[in-house]
């Protein structure tokens, strides 16, 4: 059946809800699988007897450049748990009002027929490109806070810290391009400590100071202070991972995946 279908996925989720006094904890499951999604492949381009690239079918005598069919044959494979413990804001009668939360993401993911996520192009089909884990974040950390502090003339503070574990990549190409040294998700990039909660490939802190004034009329007037990347981490990315793990350059990154500190002021009016 040559007959080209829709992509489409099926996604889920199910999760519990539960309130502890003042607290909300909750639990999820997030579900998704990705079928006949679309990909481009080579008619005269295949694999050799020992499945490496490439054997080619020349067409040049004949006048033809490459044959390109599209199929349905890629899929994906998601599944998340996500666990959260909430404080809503809330005033109290002394005046200081706070609220906070935190969130943790354990995830993993899977493609069938392309490389990486996002691929079009299956070289040189996608027969040749089965079930595997992709290159993703497994773990993920984000925490707020929100404190009133009456006595610093009435100024508000928040923050947000996000922790992640970095995404693991692969060591080498494809084993059909590359038959020596390919280990698909072999690598983890290496962590820093976040105060006393472990290694951490990706580490943000960001802080707000706000004041609000008196009401003039109907015009309501805040003054924002806001910081990020408070501490100035150096989160890296795009880290050099050839087959051979003995390079004097395996590991080390190449680019930087965050913006260095940031602090911006600003003033809200609402009328």
């Amino acid at each position: 059946d040559n007959e080209m279908k829709v992509p489409k996925s099926r996604q889920w989720n199910i999760g519990v809800r539960q309130a502890l006094g003042y607290f909300l904890v909750s639990a999820t499951y997030a579900g998704q699988r990705g079928v006949d999604q679309l990909t481009l492949n080579w008619a005269n381009i295949g694999l050799n007897a020992e499945n490496r690239c490439c054997v080619d079918f020349p067409l040049g005598a004949h006048g033809f450049s490459n044959f390109i069919y599209s199929t349905n044959d890629a899929k994906t494979w998601y599944d998340a748990l996500l666990l959260q413990l909430e404080r809503p804001y809330r005033g109290s009668e002394d005046g200081i009002g706070w609220g906070a939360g935190i969130a943790f993401t354990y995830a993993v993911r899977s493609l069938e027929g392309v490389d990486a996520l996002g691929d079009l192009f299956a070289f040189p089909n996608t027969a040749n490109i089965p079930k595997h884990p992709a290159n993703d974040e497994r773990a993920r950390i984000v925490a707020n806070w929100i404190t009133d502090l009456p006595y610093v003339f009435g100024v508000q503070f928040s923050g947000l810290v996000t922790l992640g574990s970095g995404p693991k990549q692969d060591i080498g190409g494809p084993i059909r391009f590359n038959p020596d040294g390919y280990v698909r998700g072999g690598f983890s990039p290496p962590g820093e400590n976040f105060l006393v909660f472990g290694k951490w490939v990706y580490r943000r802190v960001d802080m707000r100071l706000r004041k609000d004034f008196p009401d003039i009329g109907r015009t309501d007037i805040g003054v924002i202070l806001d910081a990020f990347n408070v501490f100035n981490y150096s989160n890296f990315g795009c880290f050099n991972t050839p087959a051979n793990q003995a390079d004097v350059n395996f590991g080390k990154p190449t680019c930087i995946v965050s913006d260095p500190r940031r602090v911006q002021l600003g003033v809200e009016l609402d009328f």
